[in-house]
């Protein structure tokens, strides 16, 4: 098995190592696996993809492989994602899967996402299934996060439990279905569009419970505008579903 892992960056330098050390320590456990990091940095004022370099050095010899797309720019989370899709479809892998570089996503995750990556097309890393949960969340984030995702699950009619997370696992036979030009959002609610587009051509989707955990270093990128997006994002979804592509019309 070959594996892609996307990471986006923008001012995650303290971050990195600590990331890294947790994939190599989970990748290392795990037989008959290829897997390359791939970094997606907008041009970190704070030196992340400097940091990123010195690393790969370190790690040429071990179980990782690890590569970066540097952007010029800042574009945001969605575009860094569809950068790396198009990237990893484009050569031959197997399976990419996304995590954030804040150490929000705990890396050993990862291997219950390999060991199940026999039997399912698309993988998610639930906080809402049943051994789930959140870690260090204010009692606000944790009821909106909670009601966008019952939000979401009802209007879109699916039983994903956690739309909105960032920490899954797709095959790249089900990605290369995927239109990344009609991702409806590209923000952080892009996570819900991706997974709903996804979700019409999987032959089998699971989900595997996750406990995330508040960022330690750096701030949370998070506008406080997400909420209203998403609101309105589902609501086109639907829209979209029921009418424009029905076979009435």
């Amino acid at each position: 098995m070959k594996l892609a892992i996307l990471i986006p960056t923008y001012n995650e330098r303290d971050n990195i190592e600590i990331l890294l050390k947790g994939i190599h320590d989970c990748i290392s456990r795990l037989n008959e696996i290829i897997v390359h990091i791939i970094f997606i940095d907008d041009n970190s004022p704070d030196a992340t993809a400097q940091e990123i370099n010195r690393l790969t050095k370190i790690y040429k010899e071990s179980y990782i492989d690890i590569k970066i797309i540097n952007r010029k720019h800042e574009k945001g989370l969605a575009t860094a994602y569809i950068t790396g899709f198009k990237y990893v479809l484009n050569r031959n892998y197997d399976f990419v899967s996304q995590m954030d570089a804040d150490l929000s996503h705990n890396p050993r995750y990862l291997e219950k996402f390999i060991q199940n990556s026999s039997n399912a097309d698309m993988i998610v890393g639930s906080r809402y299934t049943t051994g789930g949960g959140v870690s260090n969340w204010s009692k606000i984030r944790k009821a909106q996060s909670k009601v966008a995702n019952i939000y979401a699950n009802v209007l879109l009619n699916s039983r994903v439990t956690d739309y909105t997370g960032g920490f899954n696992m797709y095959s790249t036979s089900l990605l290369s279905k995927v239109d990344f030009d009609k991702i409806y959002d590209k923000g952080y609610s892009f996570q819900i569009s991706l997974k709903h587009q996804a979700l019409k051509y999987s032959d089998n989707f699971i989900e595997i419970p996750i406990i995330f955990k508040n960022r330690l270093h750096g701030k949370s990128k998070i506008p406080k505008r997400t909420v209203f997006q998403t609101i309105f994002l589902v609501i086109s979804i639907a829209i979209n579903d029921r009418f424009v592509n029905s076979d009435i019309i």
